[in-house]
């Protein structure tokens, strides 16, 4: 995921901020966060959130892309 546009609008707004960016294994940002070693994880669900606080962003659509001659080609589900 790229947070480049809202890190840079972050350091921008709040120029005496220490802000900086990590990147994280997906299995890794729920540890990173319950042992405080990041302050806030941009990160796609789904995975155990349980003692943390989650707000989702936005939805995102997903799709499968095969060829056209492929078995599956064609299918809506």
């Amino acid at each position: 995921m790229i947070v480049t546009p809202a890190v840079r609008e972050l350091r921008r707004e709040h120029p005496d901020a220490n802000v900086q960016v990590s990147h994280l294994d997906w299995d890794q940002s729920r540890d990173a966060l319950l042992d405080h070693r990041v302050d806030a994880v941009v990160t796609r669900l789904p995975f155990p959130t349980e003692k943390l606080h989650v707000t989702i962003l936005y939805d995102e659509t997903r799709a499968l892309a095969v060829s056209i001659d492929h078995r599956l080609a064609g299918r809506t589900q």
